[in-house]
C-alpha cells in the first residue's frame, strides 16, 4: 500500500507542475547607483529570464537576494532546498563572481541588509518578508 501512495505522489509532482504553473516575484530596490537592478543590469536581468524559464521543481527553491557589505551592493543566488547543500555565490554589481557565503572574504553573518529580490511565486522556502 505504502508503494502505491509514492507512485501516486510521484506522479503528481512530475505532471502537476509545468511552466505555466511557476510566477515569479520580482522586488524593485535600488542598488548599485541605479533605481531597479533588476531591470538595469544586463547580467542580473539575463539571469531572471534565465530563472522564469527554468520549470524544473528546483527552481521553485532558488532565489536571489541582494545584500550590503562594506559599502558596496552584492547578489547571492540562494537556495532552501532542505535536501541540498549549495555554494552560494556571490556576484557584484557587474556581474563578477566574488567568491561564496562561507569563504575568507564572505563570512556567514557580516552582510548588512539582506533584501529578497527575486524568487518564484509558488517558491517553497519559507521566507519572513515582514521583517
Amino acid at each position: 500500500m505504502l508503494k502505491q501512495y509514492f507512485f501516486l505522489a510521484a506522479i503528481f509532482v512530475v505532471y502537476g507542475c509545468n511552466s505555466n504553473d511557476i510566477d515569479f516575484v520580482e522586488i524593485s530596490l535600488q542598488a548599485c547607483a541605479i533605481e531597479n537592478p533588476l531591470q538595469d543590469l544586463n547580467w542580473l536581468r539575463a539571469e531572471v529570464k534565465k530563472r522564469k524559464n527554468d520549470d524544473s521543481e528546483d527552481a521553485r527553491y532558488c532565489y536571489i537576494s541582494q545584500v550590503e557589505f562594506e559599502g558596496s551592493t552584492y547578489f547571492l543566488f540562494e537556495d532552501c532546498n532542505p535536501l541540498v547543500n549549495k555554494i552560494v555565490p556571490i556576484y557584484d554589481c557587474e556581474g563578477v563572481n566574488k567568491g561564496v557565503v562561507g569563504d575568507a572574504i564572505f563570512g556567514f553573518d557580516i552582510f548588512i541588509s539582506r533584501t529578497i529580490i527575486f524568487y518564484p511565486e509558488n517558491t517553497l522556502c519559507e521566507f519572513n518578508l515582514n521583517e
